[in-house]
């Protein structure tokens, strides 16, 4: 499922390329539920257009691109409604309906690409197979933005009629249909619903239960660069103004030649996700928009420059999707913790954790340092499964705790067969305005427009009559009689909060921001906070949110043991171990965050002392080993 790039400096590494085939659901992009006007098809005596189909071709980017793996590919046509179909005359003459139909020489997922779409008001159009079993539409000028380019999702199936009804009297309209894509269908669970590995994790499992918002913000993408079709993973994206436009971050080598045309037929799915933790037998219903202008891209090869692409869609997005739009730091630093959240091989929505700090490198070079570019992700083992990335994830964000964006994926080599393989993520930082000086080079023109300043902002939902609850903290592992303080993520307009602090002092607040919280014993700790709206209400419970640990545990150790430092680990930090005679030890060690983890090479039963030093004191704490 995965791609070979090769960067300036000879390295190989793997790019993250979508492959995958949709399954069919009746629920189609912005469109006018209805069914069509019954016409008897006895009567309709054109011929099928007949397609061949051929997904064994050979496809070949050109040697100086990287793109994604296809998902299928487009045949030039030239149908429009003076040179294909027929027409008949409907409902007392009130309406006139246009007929074609296309049969392919096997199953394929067929979508429509227009090079016009502009209908009359009360002009409708269908796409169906005959049982009508597989039914979108209808479709009118208000399914699509402004430009005169409009596609169809792609309906899995042999052979469908295209019918358009036009009120009688009005032939103002243009309707061209300039090709017809052919997308691979979903053999053998090879791609598409179904298909990923089965090691990841639904975005609906325990693993997701504190990214309710932001999940809402991620699409799959169904991109179209010339005769090719791909598919791709993106998040929309908030801006300073909190005014709800329509921006998506996706990554460039998803489409990086794509014309003004190919963009505007680019399909965007939202809420492609298992309702629950399991995975379903049926393909959840598809909430579409087509189209989208390019704002800003990367200018160049992953190799030296941070690999991002934003895009603006045609329509503002229907408050029935529920969308969320992400909030994002352009800071240059991570977070220990937080998730990816994708749509590998093009199945359903999945989350992917990591627990152990980024790395600061190169795009597969091997090279760390701040200035780097990207960030280097390990994944963890979490409760239901190890998430990982697959082709088809390319382009979606890594979220660090906060739940802001800090990356888009570019690619990597993490696989249910190879989980702890590292994967990259394009700095958003960099991505911010690093990468060139013009604004179609740059997020910052886009996302800051008034130029506030601001490093990152919170995301926001397009819907404040619903209410969701968010928070988080400034440390999670704590020393025994540390405070720390919440700060409160939610989202909508809300009348009242009501924390509550297992093991905490104080256990209760119900202010907007509570009083720094303090822990007086060990322990794992719960916090869960519930607020309330003019509509609704939400309740955020995080299970063993805060750890309160000794600064040295377990305490006895078998060999191996961790040091926690609370809130940071002091630059200039010496450690050393010494037996009851004074002789020093020698250890291996390993920097977790806000833990240092350590394990003993040589050293026998018995007690050792453990010296902590840096410029501001030194600790001696003893510690028993045990065999």
């Amino acid at each position: 499922m995965h791609s070979k790039y090769n960067n300036s400096g000879g390295l190989k590494y793997l790019l993250l390329l979508l492959f995958a085939g949709l399954q069919f659901f009746a629920i189609a992009q912005i469109s006018q539920k209805g069914t069509p006007i019954n016409i008897d098809h006895s009567d309709f005596s054109t011929k099928h257009m007949q397609l061949e189909v051929n997904f064994n071709r050979e496809f070949i980017p050109d040697s100086k691109t990287v793109l994604p793996l296809t998902a299928g590919y487009t045949l030039p046509v030239h149908i429009n409604t003076s040179n294909a179909g027929e027409w008949f005359i409907a409902e007392a003459g009130n309406y006139h309906i246009w007929l074609h139909s296309i049969k392919t020489s096997q199953v394929a997922g067929i979508a429509l690409y227009f090079d016009q779409f502009d209908l009359p008001e009360g002009a409708r159009f269908y796409v169906y197979t005959a049982d009508q079993k597989q039914l979108i539409g209808a479709f009118t000028n208000n399914s699509k933005g402004q430009s005169p380019y409009f596609s169809t999702q792609p309906v899995f199936a042999q052979a469908l009629f295209l019918q358009l009804e036009l009120p009688a009297g009005n032939d103002a309209f243009n309707f061209e249909i300039g090709e017809i894509g052919l997308v691979i269908p979903n053999q053998n669970l090879k791609s598409g619903f179904g298909a990923s590995g089965s090691c990841n994790i639904n975005v609906n499992c325990s693993e997701g239960q504190t990214w309710q918002q932001q999940k809402n913000g991620i699409s799959r993408l169904l991109v179209k660069q010339g005769s090719s079709l791909f598919w791709c993973s993106g998040s929309l994206v908030n801006n300073t103004r909190n005014d709800g436009t329509p921006f998506l971050l996706t990554a460039k080598h998803c489409g990086p030649t794509a014309s003004e045309a190919d963009f505007n037929q680019w399909i965007f799915y939202f809420n492609y996700e298992a309702a629950n933790c399991d995975n379903p037998l049926i393909e959840p219903q598809l909430n579409t928009i087509t189209g989208a202008q390019l704002r800003a891209k990367s200018p160049g090869s992953p190799s030296n420059f941070s690999d991002f692409m934003l895009l603006e869609l045609n329509q503002e997005i229907p408050s029935t999707f529920a969308p969320y739009f992400n909030g994002w730091s352009r800071e240059n630093s991570i977070t220990t913790d937080g998730v990816g959240m994708h749509h590998p091989s093009g199945d359903i929505k999945k989350i992917s954790t990591y627990k152990s700090m980024p790395l600061s490198s190169g795009f597969g070079t091997g090279i760390l340092g701040p200035e780097q570019l990207y960030w280097q992700v390990s994944w963890s083992a979490t409760e239901n499964g190890h998430g990982v990335t697959e082709g088809g994830s390319s382009g979606s964000p890594l979220f660090d705790k906060q739940g802001r964006i800090v990356g888009a994926l570019t690619g990597g080599a993490a696989s249910c067969a190879d989980p702890n393989a590292p994967d990259f993520y394009g700095k958003f930082s960099y991505s911010w305005e690093s990468n060139g000086q013009s604004q179609d080079q740059q997020l910052k023109p886009w996302l800051d427009p008034d130029n506030s300043g601001l490093l990152f902002i919170n995301g926001f939902g397009s819907d404040t009559n619903l209410v969701f609850a968010g928070f988080n903290a400034d440390a999670q592992l704590l020393l025994l009689n540390e405070s720390v303080n919440f700060e409160q993520l939610s989202t909508g307009i809300i009348n009242t909060y009501d924390w509550f602090f297992e093991g905490g002092e104080p256990s209760r607040s119900t202010e907007m921001n509570p009083p720094p919280i303090r822990y007086p014993a060990f322990g794992s700790f719960d916090v869960r906070l519930i607020i309330t709206g003019n509509n609704s209400a939400d309740t955020l419970l995080k299970e063993d949110f805060i750890q309160v640990k000794p600064i040295l545990f377990p305490n006895p150790s078998k060999g191996t043991f961790t040091l926690n430092f609370g809130r940071e680990i002091p630059e200039d930090l010496e450690i050393s171990v010494f037996d009851l005679t004074g002789r020093e030890v020698d250890f291996y060690g390993q920097h977790f965050g806000h833990t240092v983890s350590i394990s003993l090479k040589y050293a026998n039963h018995g007690v050792f002392l453990v010296r902590v030093k840096d410029a501001r004191s030194t600790r001696t704490l003893k510690l028993f080993l045990i065999q």
